[in-house]
């Protein structure tokens, strides 16, 4: 069973919008084992200045791990992605580290993502983030993030238009239609940072 939730969001993915939705593995369940959920969002093209404004962090760091699981309603499927930061641009918040030198793991998460349940796949497909697109552990990234007090955790200001990975040096908009539909160029990951700093100056 295919399920088509339409969504707009104006500045920010995340996970209360729109009715409550029946538990998947109650419709999996009821489908063979298996159910999807397309969801149909609206993300505007927010300019780059936009999204380091808003932003309650901004930073350059490395993708530890993936993780996809069921919310607590197992109303939808989630993906947390465990990020170490590099290097930290901008925070509204300090960070509770171990030692002063240190920034601690933080995790990101968004809604989509795939999952087995107990034999059942469960999936909650995002428009305008396919799993092709996905980030990996391992990458290098620039993220664009707020903050949701309620659970501790990140999510990805302005979706994929402030996620941004590095290749080779290069940053490179998460996906080809952000990139597109902002007119995103790569940029060396130094001249990429100076930039986003000269902003945070001009705003200070």
């Amino acid at each position: 069973m295919k399920l088509s939730i339409t969504i707009a969001i104006v500045t920010s993915m995340i996970l209360s919008e729109g009715p409550q939705r029946p538990s998947m593995r109650v419709r999996a369940a009821q489908n063979g084992g298996t159910v999807e959920d397309v969801i149909t969002e609206t993300i505007p093209a927010a300019p780059l200045s936009d999204v380091i404004d808003q932003c309650d962090l901004a930073l350059h760091g490395r993708v530890l791990s993936v993780t996809s699981h069921l919310t607590r309603d197992a109303s939808s499927v989630v993906t947390d992605y465990k990020v170490v930061p590099l290097r930290i641009i901008k925070q509204t918040r300090q960070f509770a580290a171990p030692f002063p030198s240190a920034a601690p793991p933080i995790i990101v998460q968004r809604l989509g993502g795939e999952v087995n349940d107990g034999g059942m796949r469960l999936a909650t497909y995002l428009q305008g983030w396919s799993f092709n697109d996905d980030l990996r552990s391992g990458e290098e990234v620039v993220l664009f993030l707020g903050y949701r007090a309620d659970d501790d955790t990140y999510y990805f200001m302005y979706g994929p238009f402030g996620t941004f990975r590095v290749i080779a040096g290069q940053v490179h908009t998460l996906t080809r239609e952000a990139a597109v539909r902002r007119g995103d160029r790569p940029e060396a990951l130094q001249d990429f940072l100076s930039g986003v700093e000269t902003r945070l100056k001009s705003i200070r």
